[in-house]
């Protein structure tokens, strides 16, 4: 009862199931997070953790001065600007780096839910309560992210804006997201034909 007089979690008990569903998930991978994170990107958490200790304008160049190597951190800029301010909260509140990297990842999947929901909106709501609990539970999704701390999620979070922008036709807010999506990760570029079919 007093859950569902709290106006955030929705507006009809509906929602507010669908909504109480949806924190649960976010506690199991929280809790995914704390206790298997051990395992995390070892060498993208040393390379952030070399940034932190010696902050520069160019920190892919520095990386390779003092490691003679590239595979630490093989992504753009708009990858290290998402993930940067996680291992600076991390450090500052003293939770380990690799906690601070789980929760960032964490929070990029929210938002791909988040703005997944912008793209239910035409749907009914069985059919939207659906489509967010086998993204939210998808346990693929939750291997990749959560088990194997790969990072996927951000430069799809980036897409899905781009996506999400080219569907209300602002065209240069699309660009720029999928320009920061392609920054994060190359293989993003993959996608292009698609908005190419698009106008053609």
């Amino acid at each position: 009862q007093f859950v569902q007089n709290i106006p955030l979690f929705g507006k009809n008990s509906k929602e507010q199931k669908r909504n109480l569903i949806v924190i649960f998930g976010l506690i199991i991978k929280l809790l995914i997070i704390y206790f298997f994170n051990i395992d995390y990107n070892n060498k993208l958490i040393c390379f952030f953790d070399d940034y932190l200790a010696n902050p520069t304008i160019d920190p892919w160049n520095n990386w390779y001065l003092n490691s003679n190597s590239f595979d630490a951190f093989p992504y753009g800029p708009s990858m290290f600007i998402f993930l940067l301010p996680f291992f600076y909260l991390g450090k500052f509140i003293g939770i380990s780096m690799t906690l601070s990297y789980g929760l960032a990842l964490l929070f990029a999947d929210f938002l791909c839910l988040y703005i997944l929901t912008f793209f239910f909106k035409e749907k009914n709501n069985k059919d939207k309560n659906l489509y967010t609990f086998i993204y939210w539970f998808n346990p693929l999704n939750i291997l990749v992210l959560y088990l194997l701390g790969l990072n996927d999620s951000i430069p799809i979070l980036f897409l899905l804006i781009s996506i999400l922008y080219f569907k209300k036709a602002k065209y240069y807010k699309s660009y720029l997201f999928y320009f920061f999506a392609i920054l994060a990760k190359f293989s993003i570029v993959v996608t292009f034909p698609f908005f190419l079919i698009f106008f053609i």
